[in-house]
């Protein structure tokens, strides 16, 4: 273990050094007399922790530790204190250290063990920020889908929200089509802008070998050092360092199994990323399928309700993952906490973790579902009903029965109808009614299909509520579009029926 000292007084230097000497653990010591001096010899190397005086030429106290950790946030320390100044211990642990020793009062072991602990929670700690800085970007993330569809704010804002959890000199996108890729977005961490590529071009896959593994594979790719493999520094014709690049992370913007282009994080530094960086970058490449994918479809809708649809699955998307990633986020913190003083509870908190992660995986592929082109009309309403209250039951204590005729051949302007109507009355119940039961049936009877939808909820007075609030209004626009009459039967505190009727279909 690398310990940089910084101790002006050569007597207690030397007993340190004398102390960590007789330990098995192999402590390799690099000291220094003055504050500035540990901050310098800390720009030339890597440390794994630090034992700093808090009683130096050029610093005194508390502040001395809060100048070091604006230098070095992530780096374990350990403050040494006079027999008089435990006090001042206590308020550097406060502060950020991760221990506190008193000269004179510290045996080999106790240093020892200090250091290897110390570097432990701030290991500890540091993947806990990171992993809550993730959580918080990638919740962000889904905020773009509901803030703007337009592609190029899209793209930029993609960008942006990278430049919080990722630590790279350049980022770029690009975007694919045919057998060539055109780089068509920057991001410059130096000067913290986004920015179009001016005079990009259409560069083929094939010569690109970092490109051409990403959409070959559909996975991430990490390079450690550019220089010790194959890679094409043309990527980057308009960035004016590209020379300094040396570490390289990159992953497919994937949308099922279609590769709508790249997102790629460069560092002058090498070994800047890992095989953590690539599955995190490829959860941001996975949001940014959806919000690309919407943005071009906005791009080519010519209908105003299909734009409507798109904006509506964002504010889903966004209501409903996000909420989900805040509270695993939460949760995953706590059980971080909870992992040396109480592992059965940190236990019982990881497998809620895991609960609410597959619940959002649930409702991910419900919503990706739905952005297919062409998939609300080619799948039966059945299924479409399956896949949406899968999701809805595993989040609430809410029990569906569902009883949809067989042999139906709708129309799919009228199975999308049944659908949303559906799909926005679950809402209403989830959202308002503080139902258990829930009952679909979709039948064929004399007057014509019929769907009536029914919750033990709350209620409420239908007289009101058409003014437009609670979605009634929506699912009545829905049924006129397909000539269907639509009913709604509540009283406060008895429950709500929701009946469709869909005439000449029998």
């Amino acid at each position: 273990m690398r310990v940089l000292i910084i101790e002006d007084n050569p007597g207690d230097l030397r007993l340190i050094r004398e102390l960590l000497r007789q330990q098995s653990v192999d402590f390799e010591l690099i000291p220094s007399r003055t504050l500035a001096e540990g901050i310098e010899e800390l720009r030339k190397q890597p440390f794994d922790a630090v034992l700093l005086d808090l009683s130096l030429p050029d610093s005194i106290g508390v502040q001395t530790l809060n100048a070091f950790k604006a230098e070095a946030p992530r780096i374990a320390v350990v403050v040494m204190t006079g027999f008089n100044d435990q006090q001042t211990g206590v308020q550097a642990v406060k502060s950020g250290a991760q221990d506190y020793l008193v000269k004179g009062e510290t045996d080999g072991h106790l240093l020892s063990k200090s250091l290897i602990y110390a570097i432990e929670r701030q290991r500890i700690e540091t993947a806990e920020l990171e992993q809550r800085r993730f959580a918080e970007a990638l919740a962000e993330s889904t905020a773009i889908l509901s803030s703007t569809l337009e592609l190029d704010a899209v793209l930029d804002r993609i960008l942006m929200t990278l430049g919080h959890v990722f630590v790279h000199d350049v980022a770029t996108i690009a975007l694919i089509e045919n057998d060539h890729f055109q780089v068509v977005r920057e991001h410059d961490f130096i000067d913290n802008i986004s920015r179009p590529i001016q005079h990009s071009h259409n560069m083929p896959i094939r010569a690109y070998p970092a490109t051409s593994s990403l959409v070959a594979s559909r996975q991430p790719r990490v390079i450690a050092d550019v220089h010790t493999t194959a890679f094409n520094p043309d990527i980057l014709r308009g960035y004016e360092q590209r020379s300094k690049i040396c570490s390289y992370a990159g992953a497919p913007i994937l949308l099922r199994e279609q590769v709508l282009g790249t997102i790629s994080l460069f560092s002058h530094n090498c070994n800047t990323y890992s095989e953590v960086t690539g599955q995190r970058l490829m959860a941001f490449a996975s949001q940014a399928a959806i919000a690309i994918q919407n943005a071009r479809l906005f791009q080519e809708s010519a209908a105003l309700a299909a734009v409507e649809e798109r904006q509506r699955l964002a504010r889903d998307l966004h209501d409903s993952v996000s909420q989900t990633l805040f509270t695993t986020s939460a949760m995953a913190e706590s059980s971080l906490r909870q992992w040396d003083n109480n592992p059965e509870k940190a236990r019982s908190l990881l497998e809620e973790v895991h609960r609410l992660s597959m619940n959002a995986l649930a409702e991910m592929r419900v919503l990706l579902f739905e952005l297919r082109p062409g998939v609300m009309n080619n799948t039966t309403l059945t299924q479409l009903f399956e896949q949406y209250l899968q999701p809805i039951q595993a989040r609430r204590d809410l029990h569906i029965q569902l009883a949809i005729v067989e042999d139906l051949d709708l129309p799919g302007e009228t199975q999308l109808a049944l659908y949303r109507i559906t799909q926005e009355a679950l809402n209403n119940i989830e959202k308002h009614a503080q139902a258990t039961e829930v009952s679909i049936n979709l039948s064929k009877q004399p007057a014509g299909l019929t769907l009536c939808i029914t919750d033990n909820g709350l209620g409420f007075d239908p007289t009101t509520a058409y003014s437009g609030s609670f979605g009634l209004a929506g699912m009545r626009e829905r049924a006129e579009k397909i000539s269907a009459a639509i009913e709604v039967q509540s009283q406060l505190g008895s429950g709500t029926q929701i009946f469709v009727i869909v005439p000449h279909i029998k």
